[in-house]
């Protein structure tokens, strides 16, 4: 099977990315077929806002044919499950330009979710929110609240992880399933 962002091949009854020059060896959390659904739907999107972008792995999937603007929206600072990858000398930051720097589209927003969704450099209508930030309830509920309304597209990552199930079940008052993975989404928000 082949799309034009890489080829893939089955092994052991998993997909992987065999593309050499593929964002599978940038540090993060997501599988390769989470990658490549994240690459597909920025594919017709002018503007994409993601919440958490760590090293750059789910960026890279969405700046790679993007026709428009990627906000990346992080603290670079880390949450729980990052504090050993920092403690032995990686710098969020630093990784995250080396991995994504290149791309024009990039938009980088070194701040708090909530602090990007006051800054008046990122419309206030955009096409698609990816949400991979903390996991905890209130971070999860918070985000929903200040990008649900400005959304196309809203979608996220880590459907089972944390506070994000009860999180969704209670702003949408219903369970959303992953489509792929862990992503979760949920089209028309606006």
């Amino acid at each position: 099977m082949e799309t034009d962002i890489k080829t893939l091949v089955e092994v052991d009854s998993e997909i992987r990315i065999t593309d050499p020059e593929s964002f599978t060896d940038i540090e993060g959390f997501m599988d390769d077929r989470e990658l490549i659904w994240l690459n597909e739907q920025a594919k017709t999107k002018q503007t994409i806002v993601e919440i958490g972008s760590w090293c750059g792995r789910s960026t890279y999937a969405l700046l790679k044919d993007c026709p428009g603007t990627v906000y990346a929206v992080d603290h670079f600072k880390g949450s729980e499950e990052h504090q050993g990858t920092i403690e032995a000398g990686l710098n969020p930051y630093e990784e995250f330009m080396k991995n994504v720097g290149h791309f024009k589209n990039l938009r980088v927003m070194k701040m708090t979710s909530l602090e990007a969704s006051m800054s008046e450099e990122i419309p206030r209508e955009v096409d698609m929110v990816f949400i991979d930030g903390a996991h905890d309830y209130d971070s999860v509920m918070a985000d929903l609240k200040a990008w649900s309304p400005r959304a196309k597209f809203l979608c996220g990552h880590d459907a089972g992880e944390g506070g994000v199930p009860d999180a969704l079940r209670d702003y949408f008052g219903k369970q959303l399933k992953g489509t792929v993975g862990c992503i979760w989404c949920r089209e028309g928000i606006l």
